[in-house]
């Protein structure tokens, strides 16, 4: 299982779509054959297919805000193999 931790301003929430990214790369993921888990604190904004809606994507954060709440979050959730960082876009 490759345990995915979606982690950003409002892209990586999916704001106004639903999953955001997360949906295409869900199917990209478990075409190519990959079990995928989404890790995350945040819940909302899941779309249908894409397995759990997890993400710790926080709408209109500026880079300082991710970087403070960085480690609380890395805390709070199962060692992801891979973090997905998408920031900079409020800044």
């Amino acid at each position: 299982m490759l345990r995915l931790l979606p982690l950003g301003d409002s892209i990586t929430d999916g704001f106004s779509v639903p999953g955001g990214y997360r949906a295409p790369l869900f199917q990209l993921c478990t075409n190519a054959g990959y079990t995928v888990r989404f890790l995350g604190s945040q819940t909302n904004n899941g779309a249908p297919g894409i397995g759990n809606a997890n993400h710790e994507g926080h709408s209109g954060f500026r880079i300082d805000e991710i970087a403070s709440g960085l480690p609380g979050w890395l805390e709070s959730v199962d060692d992801p193999d891979v973090i997905l960082l998408l920031i900079g876009t409020n800044d």
